[in-house]
């Protein structure tokens, strides 16, 4: 008997937690890692939602690994044109200029006075891009970290999901295939990068490439002793760039 009724709690408790995974609620949220090349001036960062319920409502905000202006990435963008939540009535974004290092989206299939659409269904793929564009004042070969700081995710009763993970991306800005002191970043180290450099450091230009291969001393900053650097290199009395 005591056997029997063992055997019979454990078949009852195996049902329970098999019916419990089977009808958990798991929402995954991830944005894509990259690596990008020197000329890219904008870039999207995939955001990927897998989800095993319906979803009714999605807040999400974005973060950077920046604390300190100015900033290296900024976001001028968030398109879902392409993605799974194309569909839906609400979609809205918002950043500012002053604070670029946070994206914050909220998204709402069916709203009152609208088409009766129905809640995301279990799946998974893309949500949306976030769009993002590089400032030029920073070195070749740096990493930053887009982390979803908040996500929140509700059924079509209003009720909040739980179970949710969050995978981060990052992006690293690197692929160094310009020579130091290539200001220009037309491929050469030649005086025309000295010009460039002069009437960049006076305003007068913008930048032409999204990293900082003018930085011929390697120090880290695009400045006048980078001018002073290639001038000695072009009358040999100094090292090549980068060295």
């Amino acid at each position: 008997m005591a056997k029997r009724f063992i055997g019979a709690s454990a078949l009852i408790l195996f049902v329970i937690l098999f019916s419990g995974i089977a009808v958990s609620q798991e929402v995954v949220l991830s944005c894509a890692s990259l690596n990008l090349d020197r000329n890219t001036k904008t870039f999207s960062v995939p955001v990927n939602l897998s989800n095993t319920c319906s979803i009714g409502g999605i807040t999400v905000s974005f973060v950077t690994g920046e604390s300190v202006p100015p900033f290296i990435i900024k976001p001028i963008n968030v398109d879902r044109s392409t993605g799974r939540i194309a569909y839906f009535e609400y979609f809205n974004f918002t950043f500012t200029a002053e604070d670029s290092t946070q994206v914050r989206v909220v998204a709402i299939p069916d709203m009152p006075g609208g088409g009766n659409q129905p809640s995301l269904p279990p799946g998974e793929g893309l949500l949306f891009n976030i769009i993002y564009e590089f400032s030029c004042d920073f070195a070749i070969d740096t990493a930053l970290t887009i982390r979803i700081a908040t996500a929140d995710f509700c059924d079509s009763t209003g009720y909040v999901l739980f179970a949710t993970d969050l995978n981060h991306g990052s992006v690293t800005i690197g692929d160094d295939t310009a020579p130091r002191g290539d200001a220009n970043c037309d491929g050469r180290v030649i005086g025309s990068d000295i010009t460039y450099l002069v009437s960049y450091l006076d305003n007068m230009v913008g930048c032409t490439c999204s990293l900082r291969a003018g930085d011929a001393n390697s120090d880290g900053d695009v400045n006048i002793a980078d001018i002073v650097y290639l001038k000695r290199f072009f009358n040999a009395e100094g090292p090549p760039p980068g060295q």
